[in-house]
């Protein structure tokens, strides 16, 4: 039920605070109810083109273990890692 009732705070939110359109900014999209870092990244690169850093379990696995040595990363995700990431990602945003 939590799922649930954050995804309809969310759909509240858009439809009042910005009319009915999912917003493209990636702070924009971080200040609706439930949408934490991952949710927002994912937006805002999937359905909008951004260069944005989608950090998964599998993802920071990966960078753990191909860049830093370690075989599995810290149980959140650090400030490190999205620098890291974001320093993978390509320069243009079409191809982010």
């Amino acid at each position: 039920p939590r799922r649930a009732l954050r995804l309809h705070g969310a759909a509240v939110a858009i439809a009042e605070r910005h009319g009915g359109n999912v917003p493209r900014d990636h702070a924009k999209l971080l200040a609706l109810p439930g949408v934490g870092e991952y949710t927002a990244a994912a937006v805002a690169s999937f359905a909008y083109g951004g260069r944005h850093a989608v950090l998964d379990t599998n993802v920071r696995r990966v960078l753990a273990r191909a860049v830093t040595g370690v075989q599995y990363p810290p149980t959140a995700t650090t400030a490190a890692e999205r620098r890291l990431a974001r320093a993978l990602l390509p320069e243009d945003d079409g191809t982010a």
